[in-house]
């Protein structure tokens, strides 16, 4: 399988996870991963809305994504030097289940600094299709 890539620099805005979705659900299905597309979604929403909400000091981050032969990553740029983490959510509270998600979805997935800011990244195994 070849490899595909697409990278895009998104506002931190209430648009961009809107945004980002719409990249994934026009990628993936030309890319032949169309069955990994509803999890993408759904996690590239997470991790940019994490952005959104938690490093709103950044004017923009950039989305790649990348589809080799054994596996798809996801990365999610920004300007804040603050690691993501896990927190644990109460049965009642509206937020804070996004990591929880990626943790579940993604064969695995980090963050590493990058500049002043930080790359949040996820794979999926293609074996997992």
């Amino acid at each position: 399988m070849p490899r595909f890539a697409a990278v895009v620099d998104l506002p931190v805005n209430n648009q961009a996870p809107s945004a980002a979705r719409a990249m994934v659900a026009a990628a993936l299905p030309l890319w032949g991963l169309g069955t990994l597309a509803d999890d993408v979604e759904l996690l590239a929403s997470e991790l940019v809305t994490n952005v959104v909400v938690h490093a709103s000091q950044s004017d923009t981050m950039q989305l790649v994504l990348d589809a080799g032969p054994e596996r798809f990553r996801l990365t999610i740029e920004d300007g804040s030097p603050v690691p993501p983490r896990l927190r644990a959510s109460g049965r009642t509270a509206t937020t804070g289940r996004g990591l929880v998600l990626v943790q579940h979805l993604a064969t695995r997935w980090g963050s590493e600094q990058c500049g002043p800011g930080k790359r949040v990244w996820l794979e999926i195994d293609r074996n997992r299709e």
